[in-house]
Formats: structure tokens, C-alpha cells, sequence
């Protein structure tokens, strides 16, 4: 039986295959091995594609954005549960602005503070501002920034 490299070859006991060094194989041998080299190269791909672009085309919605900051205003002050169910207290969270790029969700404080949060819709970096009548003279912008997506459910 002469050597041939990557083909199919017919002898006494049946179909034979060589591999690239020129080594007889069964058939059944040479499907496997192919099989797992198709699946290693699919899981090859699609971890770059994840790497490269899970989570960065996706966009944040308006409504996912202001549940996020409803949990991030939570989280940095678990007494607010307590104070939106309470009618004493004037709290709340809306969308005031939305574009393709961004999304400003104003957090209307029991402090009568005018909180927003400048949300960059794609990456989710997040800068905050506040405006308080009476004490400040316009929205100034705080030292507070964090990616919002840690807050999406």
C-alpha cells in the first residue's frame, strides 16, 4: 500500500484514511477525530464572539435603566425601602431624557434633592449630578460614577 496524505484509500480490509503525516488510519478513527476538530474550532469561535462583543451591542433600555438605579440608590441606602412605601416621603425615579447614546434617570430625593444620572447606554458608565433649590445655584456634578449594568437584574 503506497502513502498517501489526507485521502481515502481502499485495502483488503476495507476503507483506510491517512492523516497529514501520512499514517494509515481506521475510518472510523479519522471521523472522530474530525468531529472533535470541528467541535473545538466551533467553541474556539464562539468564545471570540463573546469576548469580543457579548454585552457591547446590547443596549440599555430605558426601563432597564431606571430599575438599576432604583437598586443602586437602595443598595447605597437601605432606608429608602422603608421611605417609598411610606407617604410621608416624597421619593421617586423616571426616565427624563433618552437618546440612542444616552439616558438620564432624575431620582427625585425625600431630601428634595434632584439627583441624575448621566447613563452612556451601550457601555454603561454612569456620572451623577445633583441640584439641591435654595442651597446650590445649578446641577453640579458629584464625584459618584459606576457602571449601571452591575445593577440590571
Amino acid at each position: 500500500m503506497r502513502k498517501v496524505t489526507g485521502r481515502m484509500m481502499r485495502d483488503k480490509t476495507g476503507i483506510m484514511m491517512t492523516d497529514k503525516t501520512g499514517t494509515m488510519m481506521e475510518k472510523k478513527t479519522a471521523l472522530l477525530l474530525a468531529r472533535k476538530s470541528i467541535a473545538f474550532l466551533l467553541a474556539f469561535v464562539l468564545t471570540v464572539i463573546c469576548f469580543t462583543g457579548c454585552g457591547k451591542s446590547k443596549a440599555l433600555t430605558d426601563d432597564q435603566a431606571v430599575s438599576a438605579i432604583r437598586e443602586y440608590c437602595m443598595e447605597a441606602n437601605p432606608d429608602l425601602e422603608s421611605m417609598v412605601n411610606d407617604e410621608n416621603y416624597v421619593i421617586g425615579w423616571s426616565v427624563e431624557s433618552s437618546s440612542d447614546d444616552e439616558i438620564v434617570v432624575l431620582y427625585q430625593s425625600y431630601t428634595s434633592a434632584e439627583v441624575r444620572y448621566y447613563i452612556n447606554r451601550a457601555s454603561g458608565e454612569t456620572y451623577v449630578t445633583e441640584y439641591v433649590e435654595g442651597i446650590t445655584k445649578e446641577e453640579e456634578k458629584t464625584d459618584e460614577s459606576f457602571n449601571v449594568w452591575d445593577y440590571v437584574k
